[in-house]
């Protein structure tokens, strides 16, 4: 197949008259951490009407005992978010099939199949959609290389089978941007970024310290974000046992096993304080001392545009992260490490002298370039240009 990858000016169009419908089919929960998915479902709903879709499973909220979610709930005149009741274990293949169904007959049931303008699919799982909402413009976000993220039957076939059938794949690296050019018709690199006015806060206005943070002796070294497989634990272990007068912060959600972590809870300079709230994230930045990614090197990360850094610099923070492909752009605001005397070697050298207003201000101002507003302009301009193309007036448009 002939591939195109089309150059943006980043200038949105003027908004229609009359907005488009985008059915959003989102990759975590509208509740769940802030993630890519609902940073640009809020930015499309800018200038068009969105409805986010997420699967919650009842069985899971009883087993987990959590509290179902509400089904419906409007976020502002153009988002609404649509939570219909599936059946767990949605991976496997017929289950997925009935929940597909579920979802669309919920979809309908709020949404006229006729007035949908735009289908937004999140993951290769999601490609089923294509085949029963018949949607003039279907837009794929490869956000992640899915298939080594999390591994599961068909799943490589199903995203190849999506990226020929989209109009549009929106990817946040240029190595996904390379793979998914060998089947998609039209790629666009539209990596992550950041809602710099939230999180330059840290580095504008003097905020209180968090209490579960205020016990935790000085200098602090942080992370926040989905712990996973792709951390470097062997690193994070080395590192913390060879410079025991540092601490080290971890925020955010666990997905490793418990056991995985024994070595480093038994560590008392190591504190890992859990899920916090996205509107208290200025404050754990303003109140830790430098900033890290301690990645892993491996086929996976190599794909990996993190959304982190930018809201470490746009707070103006010191960072030291691991050396990858996606990382080297961050190289003039943030300092780049391998292996654990480089790291130590880094985190040092930003503690042992004081952070420049020079550096502070080129953090902040590279951040502020990289805004999700901007993302947003780019898409949105993207989804007219390519309706226009197939034919389709869009009234009030330039």
């Amino acid at each position: 197949m002939n591939s195109v990858t089309r150059c943006l000016s980043g200038e949105c169009l003027s908004g229609p008259a009359s907005p488009l419908q985008i059915v959003y089919i989102g990759l975590v929960d509208w509740d769940h951490i802030r993630e890519r998915s609902q940073h640009l479902a809020l930015e499309l709903s800018r200038y068009h009407k969105v409805l986010y879709v997420w699967q919650a499973s009842p069985v899971a909220s009883l087993w987990y005992r959590l509290p179902l979610p509400p089904r419906y709930l409007v976020i502002n005149e153009n988002l609404r978010i649509l939570r219909p009741w599936v059946l767990p274990f949605h991976k496997y293949s017929p289950i997925m099939a009935i929940n597909q169904r579920l979802m669309l007959r919920a979809i309908r049931s709020h949404l006229p199949p006729e007035e949908v303008d735009v289908l937004w699919l999140s993951h290769p799982w999601d490609y089923g959609y294509c085949q029963r909402l018949k949607a003039p413009l279907i837009c794929y976000d490869c956000m992640d290389n899915i298939p080594l993220l999390w591994p599961a039957p068909n799943l490589t076939s199903l995203e190849e089978r999506l990226l020929q059938r989209a109009d549009l794949v929106f990817v946040t690296s240029r190595s996904l941007q390379r793979r998914a050019l060998e089947l998609a018709f039209q790629v666009i690199l539209v990596p992550n970024a950041v809602e710099f006015s939230h999180f330059t806060r840290a580095a504008t206005e003097p905020l209180p310290i968090p209490e579960d943070l205020a016990g935790i002796p000085r200098p602090r070294i942080g992370f926040y974000g989905t712990f996973g497989h792709w951390i470097d634990l062997e690193l994070i272990e080395h590192l913390a046992s060879a410079c025991s007068h540092w601490s080290y912060v971890f925020i955010g959600l666990f997905e490793v096993p418990k056991s995985d972590l024994e070595t480093l809870r038994r560590l008392c300079n190591v504190h890992f304080l859990g899920v916090r709230d996205y509107y208290d994230l200025p404050a754990y930045l303003q109140h830790i001392d430098v900033w890290w990614l301690p990645f892993c090197r491996n086929e996976m990360t190599i794909d990996v545009d993190p959304l982190k850094v930018y809201e470490y610099l746009a707070a103006g923070k010191p960072v030291v992260a691991t050396r990858l492909p996606e990382i080297e752009k961050f190289a003039p605001f943030a300092e780049l490490a391998e292996g654990e005397d480089e790291f130590k070697a880094k985190i040092e050298a930003f503690l042992n002298r004081a952070d420049s207003e020079e550096h502070v201000q080129a953090r902040i101002a590279f951040a502020a370039q990289n805004t999700w507003e901007e993302r947003g302009r780019r898409i949105v301009e993207a989804i007219e240009m390519a309706l226009r193309d197939k034919g389709r007036s869009i009234q009030g448009s330039a």
